[in-house]
């Protein structure tokens, strides 16, 4: 699921109501304003390969990943 919002400084709002229980765990991507639309169309597609891995790992391989994204992993010559 896509969906856009905006940063009021405090926390990310959404733009329109998102069917999600409280406290559900997000991943917040935020494009680089450096970036022209074909190269954030790239990212945004090797991020939404890497969420549909997720399904496909272990509990174990999801942290594993989970926390390689926490430090900061690149994806050829982007990095994340």
């Amino acid at each position: 699921m896509t969906i856009q919002g905006y940063f009021d400084g405090t926390a990310v709002r959404p733009l329109e109501p998102i069917d999600l229980k409280p406290n559900t765990r997000v991943l917040i991507s935020v494009p680089n304003p450096d970036f022209d639309e074909e190269k954030n169309a790239r990212i945004q597609a090797k991020i939404d390969a890497l969420h549909s891995v997720f399904g496909m790992l272990s509990p174990e391989e999801s942290a594993a990943v989970e926390e390689s994204i926490a430090r900061g992993i690149t994806l050829r010559d982007v990095s994340l």
